[in-house]
């Protein structure tokens, strides 16, 4: 079923401003007399004021550069104002913003405060952290700025975030997080390139207090970014996102996370917070040839661990996603800490291929789910190590490792199955080679339409195809954008035969305007046609989205008479 969503109204009075470097603040900020900086940056000497649904443009070929002392940022963000880096200037160029910091904890862009009905958005920036800086915060670093930000959503989209210039811990590329009892909610962080951060490049962190003071961030969409190469630190363990503490209901999708030191995707909590990621969703995501690091890192493509000895709960649900980090000791990696037994995993139709256990967990009372995995492990491992039994339900999964040998042991170790007895373990279960068609030939990004950018760790034969569990709607949908019918493959991809394209309703007033929609996908996953009529009740309607399935954005272009 679609679902249209109305974009904002733009309020009478919102106005548009232009900054460039070779501008004046005391100009009124138009195209021809545009600032040379925005109100809410360090160096602005103008009087005027930005207003909720304001539009603020950034002549994309200029920087702005500046040294601010710790807990200080550089361009403090007003709420419910769009700041847009990328559209005036020449094609494909972002307004750079330069930012050092002389103390801990300085920021280069932060928002304190958001609005409770028009968008806060940071559109099309490249921004440089140096020293002791951190890119882009909400509600960071400045305890004495930070609110409660529950209004409309915040949004970061289609910036660069480069953290070549970083050398002190602490400090990351995208953090949404404060202290001392906040909420963040709504938060959107789209299509952004985040590499080479000291330590994560996304980072969601409501802070390390405890009860009662209960930060949270939830509501977030983390969609379409690249991280890599971040946690260089040398003493902490780095992430190229990372879900710390608090975080509710956390979509994390299409992002391609590769070559980073110490983790891929980072679920913990620290030593004072009780709980730790909950109700949070992990799909589709191409988490690649991430980098051993040493002892200080956890070298685990998504680690589920806590510093708090009293344990963590948390819960997640993580399917269709290629974990490929031959480097790494684990795949999956579920520790003693977390020891709630509201801990909930379910992990559905993945490759999870490591140097070590594809899923290893020394925790003694979680429940996991595994379903239709391809579960990886170089030679000399077991591919499943599950010492206190928490994997409570496995169907259909592909246990394999080239040297043969145990791949699962559970019960301490006491109890192993290997190809000859697997049947005990899991009598829908395989030990055969998944049978990639070109396993030397890996994905390294996303198609515009969301689809690896490669086939290689696709399946063309063998016990893969078919033989998959129906596990029903949410987990009917695949990394390559088929719908899987009855017929279930095991593993992120789905064989085109065996699916079947949902239905998608649209529902609007009637009268005789036509549009058509635009996928970007299998147009089986839509319509057989490729497009429908859809109703619109003036002739000249403002922006519209129609939100299709699994949260799939479908374009709608309109038909010219």
């Amino acid at each position: 079923m679609g679902l249209i969503l109305l974009s904002s109204v733009t309020p009478v009075t919102a106005a548009t401003y232009y900054v460039s470097s070779s501008g004046s603040d005391s100009n009124p900020g138009t195209q021809v007399l545009p600032w040379k900086n925005c109100p809410g940056m360090i160096g602005w000497s103008g009087t005027a004021w930005l207003y909720r649904g304001d539009t603020v443009y950034f002549k994309n070929t200029d920087t702005w550069s500046g040294t601010v002392p710790g807990s200080t940022t550089f361009l403090e963000l007003k709420g419910g104002v769009t700041y847009d880096g990328r559209s005036w200037g020449t094609e494909g160029s972002h307004a750079t913003i330069s930012v050092s910091s002389t103390g801990w904890k300085g920021a280069a862009v932060t928002l304190y405060k958001d609005d409770p009905v028009y968008p806060s958005v940071f559109d099309g920036f490249q921004v440089l952290p140096i020293g002791s800086a951190t890119a882009i915060s909400f509600d960071w670093p400045l305890g004495s700025k930070m609110t409660n930000q529950i209004g409309a959503v915040k949004r970061i989209q289609n910036c660069i975030v480069d953290g070549a210039g970083q050398n002190v811990d602490e400090t990351y590329g995208i953090v949404p997080g404060g202290y001392g009892g906040h909420i963040i909610k709504n938060v959107e962080i789209l299509n952004n390139t985040v590499r080479n951060c000291w330590r994560d490049g996304i980072y969601i962190y409501p802070g390390n207090e405890a009860l009662p003071l209960d930060n949270i961030v939830s509501d977030i969409v983390i969609r379409d970014n690249e991280c890599y190469l971040n946690g260089k630190s040398t003493t902490s363990s780095g992430a190229g996102i990372k879900l710390k503490n608090h975080v509710v209901r956390a979509l994390i999708e299409n992002n391609y996370v590769h070559d980073n030191y110490g983790s891929g995707i980072d679920l913990s909590s620290s030593s004072p917070v009780m709980y730790g990621p909950d109700d949070c969703i992990i799909r589709y995501n191409l988490v690649m040839n991430n980098k051993n690091a040493g002892s200080t890192k956890w070298n685990t493509a998504l680690p589920i661990y806590s510093s708090n000895s009293s344990g963590m709960s948390t819960s997640a649900q993580i399917y269709g996603n290629i974990f490929w980090n031959p480097e790494f000791t684990t795949g999956i990696y579920v520790t003693s800490y977390v020891t709630d037994n509201k801990v909930n995993l379910t992990v559905n139709n993945n490759i999870i291929y490591s140097g070590g256990p594809a899923v290893y967990t020394t925790s003694k009372s979680s429940n996991i789910k595994l379903s239709n995995n391809i579960l990886i492990s170089a030679s000399g491992s077991a591919v499943l190590y599950d010492p206190y039994n928490v994997v409570k339900d496995h169907t259909s999964d592909i246990y394999w490792r080239t040297d043969g040998g145990t791949l699962v042991a559970i019960n301490n170790g006491q109890t192993v199955y290997n190809a000859g007895n697997l049947a005990a373990w899991e009598p829908s279960g395989f030990s055969t080679d998944p049978n990639f068609k070109n396993a030397g030939n890996l994905p390294t990004g996303f198609l515009p339409n969301n689809m690896p950018n490669t086939d290689g760790l696709s399946i063309v034969s063998g016990n893969a195809i078919g033989h998959g569990t129906n596990l029903g709607f949410p987990y009917d949908y695949s990394i390559n954008n088929v719908v899987r019918g009855t017929t279930w493959d095991i593993g992120p991809y789905a064989a085109t035969g065996n699916s079947t394209g949902p239905p998608i309703t649209v529902m609007v007033p009637t009268s005789d305007t036509n549009f058509t929609i635009s996928t970007g996908l299998p147009e089986t996953v839509v319509d057989p046609n490729g497009s429908i009529s859809v109703a619109m009740p003036i002739p000249e309607f403002p922006a519209l989205t129609i939100i299709g399935f699994l949260g799939a954005v479908l374009l709608i272009q309109r038909i010219k008479d």
